[in-house]
């Protein structure tokens, strides 16, 4: 073989790489002895929104707020929807659409993806920065989004050797992955960076403004039906979350519901009125998030955010499990019949007050 093959070509690359190895291998771990396999000051408790959503979003708002602006201080009204996938999915803004209301045409959607209320806020920052100041604004929500995406916790132990002992090859792969610092917090170190390379961008105003912001939100081209094997992956997923377990709950919703009401006091503060819209989703799903979820987040609405009891239509039930594509996402028939009660649910509220415009 070695007449084929000249290995002495490959020997500097060698003595190059194997000091190399050797490096990262101690870097690796020093920074698990020094900072521990899961550092509190980099990776996040919930796992954050995908920076193509946050992108999107950006845009999206920095092109409202040159479409809404008005020289004469009084910024051209208009309805948000606010919302994850679940609306992005499940509502048709023509359908909202009203001649006859304040609005009129001007039914803007701004959907991410994901279900958390750390992700909800990171999709609001933006309306907050450009001072975006809607007349009404629905928020569209799901009740587990109390627990939201927590980040995993490492195991208890790292030591390979009890693993070992056990006789347990999972916990072993385990415990062996949170030995590998760079690999397991490689993410966090790409958010952390993008992070603080987007809000360069921001402050030097670089982000190129979406010229179409009155479009509605792309949608993912879910199925009519999705395949039970994707079913059953993202059933798992939402287990794996903690949303079916009502110890969850009592870890997360706290923060999740300050992050919520931060949205609310924000937008309130901008002269929008607030409604919250609790979305609809499959009855498999509904059964299995504790009673527990639902009860905080009425609970934490009920109370009055700068002295305004805010209004709740509840969704949750109110479409057939047929008009899901899966066990969260309306597909076509679902969307036509969801925003077709939310527009009759939207003309009833607007006949009972006037809203007022900004500035009054």
């Amino acid at each position: 073989m070695s007449s084929f093959v000249d290995f002495r070509r490959y020997r500097g690359l060698t003595a190059v790489g194997i000091p190399v190895v050797l490096l990262a291998c101690a870097v690796n771990q020093l920074l698990l002895m020094t900072t521990g396999p899961s550092p509190a000051w980099l990776v996040p408790v919930q796992i954050p929104m995908y920076w193509q959503q946050i992108e999107i979003a950006e845009a999206k708002v920095k092109g409202l707020a040159q479409a809404t602006y008005s020289s004469t201080g009084e910024d051209l009204p208009f309805l948000l929807y606010l919302g994850m996938s679940t609306a992005g999915e499940g509502i048709e803004p023509r359908l909202l659409a009203d001649p006859e209301s304040f609005y009129g045409n001007r039914v803007v959607g701004l959907c991410g993806a994901g279900g958390s209320m750390d992700r909800f806020r990171s999709l609001a920052d933006p309306l907050f920065r450009y001072n975006i100041r809607p007349q009404l604004t629905l928020l569209c929500i799901h009740a587990a989004w109390l627990v939201g995406h927590p980040s995993k916790a490492p195991p208890s132990s790292l030591s390979l050797l009890e693993a070992i002992r056990l006789r347990n090859v999972h916990e072993f792969r385990s415990r062996l992955f949170w030995h590998a610092w760079i690999c397991k917090n490689r993410t966090s170190i790409n958010h952390a960076i993008r992070t603080f390379l987007f809000a360069l961008r921001i402050r030097l105003d670089i982000i190129p403004a979406d010229r179409g912001p009155w479009e509605a939100p792309e949608r993912h081209g879910f199925p009519v039906y999705a395949r039970p094997d994707f079913l059953r992956y993202q059933l798992d997923n939402l287990q794996g979350y903690g949303w079916f377990d009502a110890n969850s709950y009592a870890l997360h919703q706290q923060s999740q519901g300050d992050a919520l009401r931060n949205i609310i006091q924000e937008l309130q503060k901008r002269g929008s009125e607030v409604v919250i819209v609790l979305m609809p989703e499959q009855s498999e799903i509904r059964n299995k998030i504790p009673t527990v979820a639902r009860n905080f987040l009425e609970q934490t609405l009920a109370t009055e955010v700068d002295g305004t009891v805010l209004p709740i239509w509840k969704f949750v039930d109110a479409i057939p499990d047929e008009m899901f594509s899966d066990y969260f996402h309306m597909n076509d028939a679902g969307r036509f019949e969801f925003s077709t009660q939310l527009a009759n649910r939207l003309r009833t509220h607007l006949a009972s007050k006037v809203i007022p415009t900004i500035g009054q």
